[in-house]
């Protein structure tokens, strides 16, 4: 957390350190970085801590519950998949990817990086999802779709086929582009 925002200097009895500072009491050459940041400006924030957050010299770490199931899929750095997820064969995952509990992806997709999955999202097999994209909570793809770079898929969406307008709104069934700008929404 930035020294701005700080009010006190703990949080549940923790000690609190604002960002600025923790190089000077947790040195990069004795710890690594888990930065899962919420969506905020559709992962654009996400990147630009993860990327300052490098620039002090750190690693990132994974974590992936020991209740989800990643198969032999490749997953970048930075990534938090939470329980009852499944990744399943062949899959490639990018950095600073959140997969929130009970999401499905299915076998031969692709997800760029800095991505958001909200609960209960299942990919079909052999989907590409590009860069900074956030999908809702149980939205749902066919097979072999593409969904742009910056797409926001609304909650309970479901996607029928490529969604080709890159940083849009996409909402309904079958999912139907809002014509909204994604980086107005989140």
């Amino acid at each position: 957390m930035n020294e701005k925002y700080i009010e006190k200097n703990t949080f549940e009895g923790l000690p609190l350190v604002p960002f600025e500072e923790i190089d000077k009491l947790y040195p990069p050459t004795d710890f690594d970085f888990l930065a899962p940041v919420y969506a905020s400006q559709m992962n654009l924030l996400k990147e630009r801590i993860c990327h300052e957050i490098k620039t002090k010299g750190y690693n990132f770490i994974s974590y992936i519950s020991s209740k989800a199931y990643t198969w032999n899929a490749k997953i970048g750095k930075n990534a938090f998949i939470l329980e009852g997820c499944n990744i399943q064969p062949f899959c490639e995952i990018g950095d600073n990817f959140v997969m929130w509990s009970f999401s499905h992806i299915g076998h031969h997709s692709t997800v760029g990086n800095n991505v958001f999955m909200s609960g209960n999202v299942v990919i079909a097999g052999h989907n590409v999802i590009d860069d900074y994209c956030f999908l809702g909570t149980n939205c749902s793809t066919k097979d072999s779709s593409h969904i742009s770079e910056g797409t926001f898929v609304g909650q309970d969406a479901s996607v029928t086929g490529d969604l080709k307008s890159p940083w849009k709104v996409w909402i309904g069934i079958p999912a139907r582009e809002t014509g909204k700008s994604s980086k107005d929404v989140l």
